[in-house]
């Protein structure tokens, strides 16, 4: 997964709102996270069965892993990139 542009250390990554670990569960190189473990990979989704599913009072989840990234900036302030999804590859 490719980093926000301007993202520097330290990283606090979420996956499905669960920590991992820098090290134990993923590496950064190359302006990218590498997971060790393999994530599963979304689909891109229209808004038709969101709106389905919400007025049906459904819950509606989509499909795939999602990653929240807590950076720094450049400037020293911290910022968070929520929802990412996992690329393929």
């Amino acid at each position: 997964m490719r980093l926000p542009d301007g993202a520097h250390p330290p990283y606090a990554v979420y996956v499905n709102g669960v920590p991992f670990s820098e090290g134990d569960d993923f590496t950064v190189s190359g302006g990218a996270i590498h997971f060790r473990e393999p994530l599963t990979v979304g689909r891109p989704e229209g808004l038709w069965p969101k709106l389905v599913m919400s007025v049906a009072g459904i819950g509606y989840y989509s499909q795939g892993d999602s990653i929240d990234v807590d950076y720094r900036r450049s400037d020293g302030s911290t910022a968070v990139a929520t929802g990412l999804q996992v690329e393929p590859g």
